[in-house]
């Protein structure tokens, strides 16, 4: 595993199935949010040029800041996943900007979803 997403396509590019012509990505809507202190947010993903049926695993890199109600959904019947994040009491009552890091468990594409909580009501 790699942080440099330039490096980590490369990787991806060698390790194609034989026969792939696209890369699966997701899809992430909204990819940026803000909420207030204590609220919950939520986040859409979706594959693109792949599938993900058995659907998506996400963690939180910072649970004093926000913490996922659920850590692995499935698609609906338009192929979405909708995950949400809980802040304030919901996590650790911390404020401040986390990344959440979610992965297609079919697929293995990945997207970051970045979240800015308020310190409103901290």
């Amino acid at each position: 595993p790699t942080s440099n997403p330039d490096i980590a396509q490369r990787y991806r590019l060698i390790t194609l199935p034989k026969g792939s012509l696209k890369i699966s990505v997701l899809s992430i809507k909204p990819s940026v949010a803000t909420v207030a202190y204590g609220n919950i947010a939520s986040f859409t993903v979706e594959t693109v040029n792949g599938t993900d049926t058995s659907g998506y695993s996400a963690i939180s890199r910072d649970t004093n800041i926000a913490r996922l109600v659920n850590s692995k959904v499935q698609q609906n019947s338009q192929g979405v996943a909708t995950f949400q994040v809980g802040t304030g009491a919901n996590a650790a009552g911390g404020n401040g900007t986390v990344l959440v890091d979610v992965v297609g468990l079919q697929s293995g594409s990945r997207a970051t979803f970045n979240l800015t909580v308020s310190a409103s009501g901290a």
